[in-house]
């Protein structure tokens, strides 16, 4: 898990590096998916009364994240570096601004 994050860490400052006119990271939570791995399943389950009550908390549904980048597409900001966590992404898609 540190690897992972401390790779994903050393993409985004690739990234950035690059100098795109425009660029997203998006950091989502919980990938919650139609088809999930038997690991995430069990996650899931276990995370199912946090879910329920507070869905913008830890997890994000598939479905979210791509109208997210959609919206992130269509979106006429100047901002050259846009960094949207898993509360931001909930919000993009519904077609509400993130203010990160």
């Amino acid at each position: 898990m540190m690897v992972h994050k401390r790779l994903k860490g050393e993409v985004e400052a690739e990234c950035t590096d690059m100098s795109f006119q425009k660029l997203s990271i998006f950091r989502p939570g919980l990938i919650l998916a139609q088809q999930n791995r038997r690991n995430s399943r069990v996650l899931v389950a276990l995370l199912t009364p946090i879910i329920y009550f507070k869905p913008t908390l830890m997890s994000v549904p598939a479905e979210t994240i791509g109208k997210a980048m959609v919206n992130t597409v269509l979106d006429p900001s100047e901002d050259a570096v846009k960094i949207i966590d898993n509360k931001g992404i909930h919000l993009v898609a519904s077609g509400k601004e993130c203010k990160k």
